[in-house]
């Protein structure tokens, strides 16, 4: 852009803003190269250290979930305490073929738990639960087989007391399981959550 004549430019001295402004080329020349240094400047300044490139970064495998382990107290809170409550609720019901389901499933809940932790806290599992839960599981097949509702809820108190005897055995007589009780608001209305004498 050509620069304009000084001669042709009338200033105006009572009214300033309106006269055209001139502005030298080498002061904006060098603003405009001040500017761009300075943000190249901020830039590099700014810049981390390179890293990974994203195709190395995306090829590389996650790393490995750790193995779930189960503990014993888990085992029994999700294998055999809920076959516990449904063998009764379908027992009482009357519906024999889902409580022969329930009692066949507590069983093999069972025999599950004793081959993956076979002892705890130095106690024979597989020991404790053949000689207090297995006959007590066997008399209430048999109730079960017979469709005698009487026989069913006297076995079941009985596979109840087994299975407190078998948390005394295991050194935990403060977990009491009982005859879920049908006005319980608990969740596990099967279980008595008051402290032991």
């Amino acid at each position: 852009m050509p620069s304009p004549d000084p001669a042709s430019i009338q200033p105006s001295i009572r009214n300033p803003a309106s006269a055209p402004m001139i502005r030298p080329r080498r002061s904006l020349r060098s603003l405009a190269v001040a500017i761009g240094l300075g943000t190249c400047g901020l830039v590099f300044a700014q810049d981390p250290a390179p890293g990974p490139s994203p195709s190395a970064a995306s090829t590389a495998p996650p790393p490995a979930p750790a193995a779930f382990a189960p503990g014993f107290d888990d085992l029994m809170t999700l294998l055999v305490q809920p076959r516990h409550l449904k063998l009764y609720y379908a027992g009482t019901a009357g519906n024999w073929e889902l409580a022969a389901a329930e009692a066949r499933d507590l069983r093999a809940a069972l025999k599950r738990i004793a081959s993956t932790l076979p002892t705890y806290q130095g106690n024979d599992v597989d020991a404790a639960l053949t000689s207090m839960i297995v006959p007590k599981i066997q008399a209430v097949d048999a109730s079960i087989a017979a469709a005698d509702a009487k026989r069913f809820v006297a076995s079941f108190a009985e596979l109840t007391t087994a299975c407190n005897a078998c948390h005394t055995y295991l050194e935990h007589p403060f977990i009491v399981i009982r005859i879920p009780d049908g006005e319980s608001k608990s969740l596990y209305p099967d279980q008595d959550f008051s402290p032991s004498p």
